[in-house]
């Protein structure tokens, strides 16, 4: 009973659009508000362009230069950008071993421009021996490429000390591909 009052109130407020717009006009409505609805929905898909950095990426980290901007490093990384707005990572880099240092954990965000974003990323630091030996964080500025499928970064990397003292900063870039 209840499905037949819900439909005796919908074919009223359609016999009420009918009155105010003419059968043709509600017609011409609901298909209005179908194509903006189909519109929006894949407009972050319009020509395969995926337009939020949401999602698992296989990653190429650089250590480099500062004032030079020269590469002295490469290594991989795996990251992952949660649509929450949460990111985590791991890689290792050169001179180290999966022991010293915890996953990367931070937050990012969507900067002004099309296809600008940030994130902060914190990672702890171990001795070989697995005692703690400070942080490193990453504050970078990250832009996602043609297509949304891959992306570049720059980032400055601080290192602290165990007792939270800083350390020093270096420079870092980054190149992604989607992982899908």
């Amino acid at each position: 009973m209840e499905s037949s009052k819900e439909t005796g109130s919908d074919i009223a407020a359609a016999g009420i659009q009918e009155r105010r717009f003419g059968r043709r006009g509600v017609l011409q409505l609901a298909i209005a508000l179908a194509s903006g609805a189909a519109l929006l929905s894949s407009a972050s898909h319009a020509n395969g362009w995926r337009d939020s950095v949401d999602g698992v990426w296989r990653v190429t980290r650089h250590g480099v230069n500062c004032a030079s901007g020269q590469q002295l490093s490469s290594f991989q990384a795996i990251m992952l950008f949660n649509k929450e707005g949460t990111v985590t990572g791991f890689a290792v880099p050169p001179f180290s071993t999966p022991a010293n240092g915890s996953p990367d954990y931070g937050v990012w965000k969507r900067e002004p421009g099309p296809h600008n974003y940030s994130f902060k990323l914190l990672a702890n630091n171990y001795t070989d021996e697995g005692a703690f030996d400070g942080t490193t964080e990453v504050s970078a500025r990250l832009e996602l490429e043609r297509g949304g499928d891959a992306f570049s970064y720059t980032a400055v990397v601080s290192f602290y000390a165990a007792n939270g003292q800083f350390l020093f900063s270096g420079c870092g870039a980054a190149t992604g591909t989607r992982f899908e």
